[in-house]
């Protein structure tokens, strides 16, 4: 009789297998840090895709990946002491920056979530117009807050409030700054615009913000 010879079929592996493949080569303390970091991005709203750069690393094959929020003052945010926004101002519901291609719509922000697509007034700041400091917050991708990396001193920013009006700013400063650094959400005795995103995908590396000033320069 002829021998009978089974050819095991290789099972093709799943998209979790594939993830965590690189897992398997590190101790349990490295573990447990990738863990909570991928706990962190969920919670954001990162995704797979973002799961994706984390476990493979900041070179993987990802289509559109979601950087990291652009802030983490906490837990649950940080909020200042209390709103210095007057009930008479309009709220902003777009901004533009010509200079960086920046055309995009402004929802109004619980200081935690980052969502695609949108800018974010981060709450208890001022609004444009208000007298005080006002701070936007986005995903450093094209059509959010990536254009901010184009921007040079004197650039125009369009403010366009709910009530239809429009305020015009210009680009006073461009600056890193270390992402709990809390005096980004200070108050100022003037007018002031701040724009903040992140600059890679982990949640503790600096901040890219934009001061602007009342104007056109």
């Amino acid at each position: 009789m002829s021998e009978v010879v089974r050819v095991r079929k290789r099972r093709k592996p799943t998209l979790m297998r594939r993830l965590t493949r690189p897992l398997r080569r590190l101790g349990d303390a490295s573990k447990l840090r990738i863990a909570i970091v991928i706990v962190m991005v969920l919670a954001a709203g990162g995704g797979a895709a973002a799961l994706v750069v984390i476990l493979n690393g900041p070179h993987a094959e990802v289509e559109s990946a979601p950087a990291s929020p652009p802030l983490a003052l906490g837990p649950a945010g940080l909020r200042p002491a209390r709103s210095v926004t007057a009930p008479t101002v309009p709220l902003t519901v777009r901004l533009i920056a010509p200079a960086g291609g920046i055309d995009i719509s402004v929802v109004q922000g619980d200081g935690v979530t980052v969502p695609l697509g949108l800018a974010v007034h981060y709450p208890g700041t001022d609004q444009p117009g208000g007298g005080s400091n006002a701070l936007f917050y986005a995903h450093a991708r094209p059509g959010m807050f990536q254009g901010l990396y184009q921007l040079h001193k004197n650039d125009t920013i369009t403010a366009v409030r709910a009530d239809g009006s429009q305020l015009q700013y210009h680009v006073a400063a461009l600056e890193y700054v270390p992402y709990n650094d809390l005096s980004v959400l200070g108050q100022t005795p003037y007018d002031e615009m701040t724009l903040l995103t992140c600059t890679s995908y982990d949640s503790h590396t600096p901040r890219f913000i934009v001061i602007a000033l009342p104007g056109s320069g």
